[in-house]
């Protein structure tokens, strides 16, 4: 009792210094004893945001023995959070009409809510302002580059200034800062070491290809590469550009942006690699011109992004003809977290339909108003994008893969194809055209023929027009025209415009004018087992060892560079580093001499 006497009498004479100063008690500088607080102390501190006081809780509750959960929570006109309540995870009690079942299908679950009063609430000091120095971060990051903890050089900060809310900013800002430091400083050492293992690759193979920028300080900031396989892919499959910059799993956690595409196995490959400092519409520009003097100039006709804004005004300024879509993957990620669980699964719907503007945005506002989201800003955003994601308004335009496909899994049989279908000429015709994977969704489509019910031909001069349906789903019809002449085969679902196979339209009317083999004008190229060469990459030569020399030279040089940067520091540092530069290069000498052809022996 005298114990917490004493911490209560140190907690008041710490909140009246600092409540001279207009600042508070920051948790963290009682840290050691967070299960011994009693209410009265915890009402005595102060917290620097709403994820602060959640931290405190948490630790606090960890220590004492009990889990909590968000109760309350009330924001201002301006979404400032101005009101937090946080429980114990056993407060209240199971509504009584659960306890009562009298036809229970399963056992009741076990009682966990007992009523418990344990609770938080945390309130928004508006009388308290916060303007973030500049100054005062540069300096916390130079402590914090000599090895002292944030959270110190915060309570540090914080007794300087006579309170936490004195200092002007939080330990958030700092984290936020120290971060955004390390994203824009690369160490010397290591962009040495890529440029010298680039430039390395570059002088052993013809057609690899690297370029960077530094900014005014000489510091990296732009770094881009390809090698010879992936231009000539590029060469083959650069029809369409997917633009990924979502990857951070290096040590500076900088953008990595990935240019890639598909191939004829329907498997991604990978055209090259960027990596940028920052994601302005600047940075984007350059990754784009950079890449398009690799692939020399061939823009594609098609790019997917996994972002709006400053990456749709780069694509828009240095590839103005290509049409631009938005990644569906990321597009339902985000539908997740802005909206509820309904328009979740309705939205995969949406977006996949083939149907008229029209009756897209028909559907689209019965959509909104059955979930309630027409106030949702975010949907309006959306929708405002259609264009880049419905397929209602991308039908017609050629992206390699379909909208709800993100991955598949690799099919590795290399046997021939069973034939199932009741189209067994065309299937085998196509099995024997279409690469494994494309090959599977044209059985399907060849598959789907058989629902389908032939609703008139009218037979002009040069021209035979079809009309389909699916049977006993009369909501849409198909117009399929088929050119005498050329046997040319010309949808309305624009299916071979859009995924570069026939549709099961094309293949009705195949079935119908007796063709055993799938016309000219509905293959696409590029999903042909012709599509790529079978031959050696002319471009993919044996690195001679002249030039794995010259990689591992310079590699080592800017390793070299580090060590003699710290070794010229001392004297101590100088002799030990000479000496071992000096038996190193006894030692290797004789390896090479030992190991190397005859005639390099001395």
């Amino acid at each position: 009792m005298e114990e917490m006497t004493v911490h209560i009498n140190e907690l008041v004479q710490l909140s009246n210094k600092s409540a001279k100063l207009g600042g508070g008690i920051s948790w963290r500088t009682i840290v050691d004893r967070l299960d011994k607080l009693s209410s009265d102390e915890i009402q005595l501190l102060t917290f620097d945001s709403i994820e602060d006081a959640r931290e405190f809780y948490l630790c606090h509750s960890k220590m004492v023995g009990f889990g909590i959960r968000e109760r309350d929570e009330k924001k201002d006109q301006k979404g400032i959070v101005t009101y937090k309540r946080w429980v114990c995870n056993r407060e209240g009690f199971r509504n009584s009409k659960w306890l009562n079942l009298v036809d229970r299908k399963k056992e009741a679950k076990r009682l966990t809510r007992v009523g418990c009063l344990a609770t938080i609430i945390v309130q928004w000091n508006k009388d308290i302002q916060k303007s973030v120095n500049p100054a005062d971060l540069e300096h916390d990051i130079l402590m914090h580059r000599v090895g002292i903890r944030i959270p110190q050089i915060v309570d540090l900060q914080a007794y300087q200034a006579g309170g936490h809310n004195k200092m002007g900013y939080t330990e958030k800002d700092l984290r936020n800062a120290v971060d955004q430091f390390h994203r824009n400083a690369v160490e010397v050492g290591d962009a040495s070491q890529v440029l010298a293992y680039l430039d390395g690759r570059a002088n052993g193979e013809p057609n690899f290809f690297y370029k960077y920028a530094v900014d005014v300080e000489k510091r990296l900031i732009r770094l881009f590469w390809t090698d010879s396989q992936s231009r000539l892919d590029y060469q083959y499959f650069g029809d369409v550009l997917v633009f990924d910059s979502t990857y951070r799993t290096n040590a500076y956690r900088k953008p990595l942006v990935i240019l890639a595409g598909v191939n004829h196995h329907y498997v991604t490959t990978i055209f090259g690699c960027a990596l940028i400092v920052d994601e302005t519409e600047d940075t984007y520009k350059w990754v784009l011109e950079t890449f398009l003097e690799a692939m020399e100039k061939k823009a594609p006709i098609s790019v997917v992004t996994d972002r709006d804004g400053a990456m749709r005004n780069a694509i828009k300024a240095v590839i103005p003809y290509a049409r631009h879509r938005l990644c569906a993957w990321h597009l339902k990620r985000n539908v997740v977290t802005n909206t509820n669980k309904g328009f979740v699964l309705d939205f995969g719907v949406a977006m996949d339909m083939i149907c008229s503007h029209e009756e897209f945005e028909r559907r689209w506002h019965l959509l909104v108003e059955k979930h309630n989201l027409r106030e949702n800003q975010w949907v309006v955003d959306l929708y405002n994008k259609r264009e880049k994601w419905a397929a209602a308004f991308l039908r017609g335009h050629f992206f390699a893969v379909r909208q709800n496909e993100h991955k598949e899994e690799c099919i590795t049989s290399q046997s021939s194809p069973v034939l199932i279908t009741h189209l067994r000429e065309l299937e085998g015709n196509a099995a024997n055209i279409f690469m494994r994977k494309i090959f599977l969704k044209v059985r399907d489509e060849i598959s789907a023929e058989a629902s389908l019910r032939l609703v008139s031909i009218v037979d002009q001069d040069k021209v035979k027009l079809y009309t389909f349906t699916e049977y006993l789903h009369q909501i849409c019809s198909w117009q399929v025209e088929l050119d005498k002449a050329e046997r040319s085969i010309i949808c309305s679902c624009k299916k071979l415009e859009s995924d570069g196979i026939p549709c099961s339209n094309a293949f009705a009317v195949m079935k119908n004018e007796d063709m055993g083999e799938i016309p000219k004008s509905c293959i696409l190229f590029r999903w042909t087992q012709q599509a790529k060469p079978n031959e050696k990459n002319i471009y993919s030569i044996q690195l001679e060892d002249s030039a794995i020399q010259a990689a591992r030279f310079g590699a080592l040089c800017a390793l070299s560079n580090q060590m003699c940067f710290y070794a010229v520091k001392t004297k101590q540092g100088y002799d030990e580093a000479r000496e071992c530069i000096i038996n190193s290069a006894s030692r290797f000498k004789n390896l090479w001499v030992n190991d190397a052809p005859l005639v390099h022996k001395v």
